[in-house]
């Protein structure tokens, strides 16, 4: 794990190199996703994380430790670094929600949306 302090609250981000698409996975997409080819699906189940790619840093503003911006690098093949985006960007999105925004609940939210897996694929995949 890759630790990113923020001030006195050091934050591990977990290790994505051991997640894989898995067959049952490879075989649901194939059947109810057919836009993606199999040589795509395929290099989806051979891919690996590498958190060497990876560069995240806390940069605090002059006047408080605690306040700041988050810097993410990755650097690589765009094939390999484009799948880094939605992960660490729900990653960061839990760290701040955990650390920064804690008063919240997800009740009443407006413009609230459900998906499910079959609407998904069928409704924003279809083109």
């Amino acid at each position: 794990m890759n630790e990113l302090s923020t001030g006195s609250r050091p934050h591990k981000t977990p290790d994505l190199s051991k997640i894989s698409l898995t067959p049952e996975e490879h075989h649901w997409l194939k059947k109810e996703c057919p836009f993606f080819q199999s040589d795509y699906l395929d290099y989806l189940q051979s891919f690996r994380f590498n958190p060497s790619q990876v560069s995240i840093q806390f940069i605090p503003t002059k006047g408080d430790p605690e306040i700041g911006q988050v810097d993410i690098e990755i650097d690589g093949l765009w094939v390999e670094t484009i799948l880094w985006e939605v992960p660490l960007m729900a990653l960061l999105s839990e760290a701040y929600f955990k650390c920064v925004d804690t008063n919240w609940e997800s009740g009443g939210q407006e413009g609230e949306q459900t998906y499910t897996s079959e609407s998904w694929c069928s409704t924003n995949m279809a083109n």
